[in-house]
């Protein structure tokens, strides 16, 4: 090889090697082309359920760590909120006790993604459901008088806790149960029949025992008991 075009390489090499910061690696040098963001962002909108209720305003979103502090932001006229200056990579949880699904959504904002969008489907004031259905036994004759109970959460005490009976049918009723009853937990008590408890309802139980129906906000329930 020719001296010159030797000398060229040397003095390149000689070059890159001295603007690097002292102990770099290869590694390090590969870092310094994709740097981190300084922070990561959330937002997102929070809508109603259908398009004529338009954008939920003044609505909490709260956001939390592993931490013991909650942030909370409200949503503008627009439905809209925001979280800035997150850090990348730290697990968060987004949520609003107002939505129509309550369940608290893990979000990482990363390298790759600083910023991550969540909307929600609010759950208005008037947005209550309705609850009924019946009771029979193993061979489909209504029961009636059976104890039914409705309460927010596995132990019956909770803040929300209501109960009725059932009629010469079998056939129960809840009216303006408080936002979206998938997470409710209902049971069924009658003297002579073995108790039936349902723990979040259409999460621990088949379909074919709930019916659900979203433009009338009702659920239907089919229980049926048996002789204990």
């Amino acid at each position: 090889m020719n001296k010159k075009i030797i000398s060229i390489i040397l003095v390149g090499v000689f070059f890159l090697i001295s603007t690097m910061p002292p102990n770099a690696s290869s590694n390090t040098a590969y870092n310094l082309t994709k740097q981190s963001p300084v922070s990561g962002r959330i937002y997102g909108y929070a809508t109603y359920p259908k398009p004529d209720e338009g954008p939920a305003a003044d609505i909490e979103v709260k956001l939390k760590g592993f931490g013991p502090d909650t942030i909370v932001a409200v949503t503008s006229s627009e439905g809209y909120y925001e979280f800035s200056d997150l850090k990348i990579g730290k697990i968060y949880f987004l949520w609003t006790d107002d939505a129509v699904f309550h369940i608290k959504r893990i979000v990482v904002c990363t390298n790759n993604r600083p910023e991550v969008q969540k909307d929600f489907t609010i759950n208005p004031d008037f947005c209550d459901w309705r609850v009924f259905g019946t009771v029979t036994d193993i061979l489909k004759r209504p029961l009636s008088e059976v104890k039914v109970e409705l309460f927010e959460r596995p132990d019956p005490s909770s803040e929300y806790h209501t109960e009725t009976t059932t009629d010469s049918n079998g056939f129960f009723e809840f009216n303006k149960v408080p936002c979206q009853p998938f997470y409710f937990c209902t049971r069924f008590n009658k003297e002579g029949y073995k108790e039936k408890y349902f723990r979040y309802m259409l999460i621990s139980y088949p379909f074919r025992m709930v019916k659900v129906d979203k433009t009338n906000r009702e659920v239907e329930l089919k229980v049926v008991l048996l002789k204990s």
